[in-house]
């Protein structure tokens, strides 16, 4: 089973959005855990306050210290084509966030051993980088971004982070970025600039966004078409093993 971390390095790009519609369209049986330190957006979002109280990244990471967790019971199932989408919202506090903190090993090991592809929404990134265990467990991170100028300036200093945090594995290059737009600069220019792969584009599609943060997903728009080819070559990539990324990342005239 393959582990996706997407993460931002300041404002709102659409982590959220952009997980939850990679793993409404991912190839293979997947989980989305909402791990924001800023808390939880998928209980009153996608969800539409229906989730159990059992139902949650803090209730999961406490039954996975004792060991013997069952994932499906602290995550809620969505139809999709083929089978379900597990859904782990975050959490309801900020303050929680140091109560996690220390569970983050036994979390990710029932994360991993769920049957399921992993796709963690990180939020924004804070100074002290991703959990540890995380880090480690990633076979991709996916910083966020969308591609400005002020955008890749906040993104230098955090992709610093991430590369030095996360050790080297099955993906050649671990940490790469997501861009959400093609505009004003190209996606692969973005990339360029930053000196890491672009992992895949999404477009910046706000009336799907908003949908879907009123628990509707509007299959035929532009962001969920695109999450489905997205999400089958980001799959195929984390579990291949390919080095060079998905999207070409040749800088053009007027790059960043």
């Amino acid at each position: 089973m393959s582990l996706l971390v997407a993460c931002s390095a300041k404002g709102s790009p659409g982590v959220t959005t952009s997980v939850l519609a990679l793993g409404l369209c991912w190839p293979r049986p997947a989980v989305v855990v909402c791990a924001d330190p800023a808390g939880d957006d998928l209980r009153a979002g996608v969800l539409q306050a229906t989730a159990p109280a059992h139902a949650g990244l803090l209730e999961l990471a406490v039954a996975a210290r004792k060991g013997g967790v069952d994932l499906a019971w602290h995550a809620v199932a969505v139809e999709v084509a083929g089978g379900s989408l597990w859904l782990v919202p975050g959490l309801e506090d900020p303050a929680q966030s140091e109560a996690i903190g220390g569970l983050w090993p036994h979390t990710v090991s029932a994360l991993l051993s769920c049957g399921r592809d992993v796709l963690v929404d990180a939020g924004r990134l804070s100074a002290s980088g991703l959990p540890p265990a995380l880090a480690a467990a990633a076979d991709a991170v996916a910083l966020v971004l969308r591609p400005t100028l002020p955008a890749v300036d906040r993104a230098r200093p955090v992709l610093s982070r991430l590369t030095a945090s996360t050790p080297a594995g099955a993906v050649g290059a671990r940490v790469g970025v997501l861009c959400v737009g093609e505009a004003p600069y190209r996606p692969g220019e973005a990339a360029a600039a930053l000196g890491v792969p672009l992992l895949g584009v999404l477009p910046d599609d706000r009336v799907a966004a908003a949908r879907l943060a009123e628990g509707v997903v509007a299959w035929r728009r532009p962001l969920l078409r695109a999450a489905r080819d997205t999400a089958e070559r980001l799959g195929r990539l984390m579990t291949s093993g390919e080095a060079e990324s998905m999207v070409d990342t040749a800088p053009e005239a007027g790059a960043l």
